[in-house]
């Protein structure tokens, strides 16, 4: 005990044994934060400890060994506590603590194997959709995991998350893993649950709306081009063509086919005119940034609030604008400024504000 790291505040043992009589259980806290385990054993066989010490004790014994992915060693400790109820405790304490996806996968799969009856119904559910999720997190690409194990607990959320980012592959094997594990078990959701959310989505995805397209003078001349492709010449008149091409007796005159870059150019120009007139619009940010519950709320604008043509669906999604709280499209939202309210990055913004804030 001399020997631990951190060091003891005692020099000698004498003081040491005094202080072990007077206070055992401050010692065994010290032995405990060590993560001295056989040592912490043998402390309890000599001193009297509380039994809330001792499932403290027997819980940190208990993660350290799946942290450290000695998942025997964590099995064969379970299986020496006799007291069932201090078993019960002791994964669920140790569950309790949300360790690393592995621990919670081991815990939950004992729980459910071992305790089905001890527990309370809603406890029981609870256990059920964590051996669920750890079974579809599992799934997985391992550098993804993370992502989603904030969701362990919330199978169905998990599978959802995985439809709204896209990840159709991922999704399969997650409603394949689930619908062969829900069988007998209380989770509070069933195989026609996700079929109802599996037919949502789709239905999602196919209610996919495209703004329209503002026709500008170059898409003219590229449509007149192709004609000129695909129809015969001497079914074009000579003054139609004469718009493409002049003449080649024509002296100091540029080919009109010239015209599709000039068009460009002008698209250009007359796409900035158009960005600034609308930015310049007489657009008033609130006096303050609005706090998050004042937000626009998703579901009153199905069209971005700047641009408005944007329409919002599965794969277009909302963004807030955090000055101004408005429902708006990536496109119209792609700069970042500081904001008050949000210290120490900078945020999302939509353009009307970044302009409005960066006139020049």
């Amino acid at each position: 005990m001399m020997n631990l790291q951190p060091s003891l505040p005692w020099k000698t043992w004498q003081e040491l044994r005094t202080e072990s009589k007077t206070n055992p259980e401050s010692l065994l806290s010290m032995i405990l934060e060590a993560k001295e385990f056989s040592l912490c054993k043998q402390w309890v066989e000599l001193y009297p400890v509380s039994d809330q010490l001792k499932l403290q004790l027997q819980t940190e014994h208990l993660l350290h060994l799946l942290e450290t992915e000695q998942t025997d060693e964590a099995f064969q400790l379970l299986e020496s506590i006799s007291d069932v109820a201090v078993g019960l405790d002791v994964c669920e304490h140790a569950l309790d603590r949300r360790p690393g996806l592995a621990a919670c996968h081991f815990l939950a799969d004992y729980l459910t194997l071992h305790f089905q009856r001890q527990v309370s119904p809603a406890r029981r559910r609870h256990i059920h959709a964590l051996h669920l999720g750890s079974k579809v997190l599992l799934t997985l690409p391992p550098a993804s995991r993370q992502d989603y194990f904030p969701l362990l607990s919330e199978p169905m959320l998990m599978l959802e998350q995985l439809l709204m980012n896209l990840k159709v592959e991922w999704a399969e094997v997650a409603v394949q893993t689930l619908q062969s594990l829900l069988v007998g078990q209380e989770t509070g959701f069933s195989a026609e649950d996700i079929d109802k959310l599996l037919t949502d989505y789709a239905c999602k995805a196919l209610d996919f709306s495209c703004a329209p397209k503002e026709r500008s003078r170059s898409d003219s001349v590229i449509s007149l081009q192709d004609v000129l492709i695909q129809c015969p010449a001497q079914e074009l008149s000579s003054q139609s063509f004469s718009q493409i091409e002049s003449p080649a007796s024509s002296t100091n005159s540029t080919p009109t086919h010239t015209l599709s870059g000039n068009s460009s150019e002008r698209k250009k120009d007359r796409g900035s005119a158009e960005r600034s007139q609308r930015l310049s619009a007489k657009f008033q940010p609130p006096d303050q940034p609005p706090a998050q519950k004042d937000w626009v709320p998703d579901t009153q604008h199905d069209m971005c609030m700047v641009c408005r043509r944007e329409r919002f669906t599965m794969f277009n999604r909302r963004h807030h604008c955090r000055r101004c709280g408005r429902l708006v499209c990536s496109t119209c939202s792609e700069r970042k400024m500081l904001v008050d309210g949000c210290p120490g990055e900078e945020v999302r913004v939509c353009d009307d504000c970044y302009v409005y804030f960066h006139p020049e």
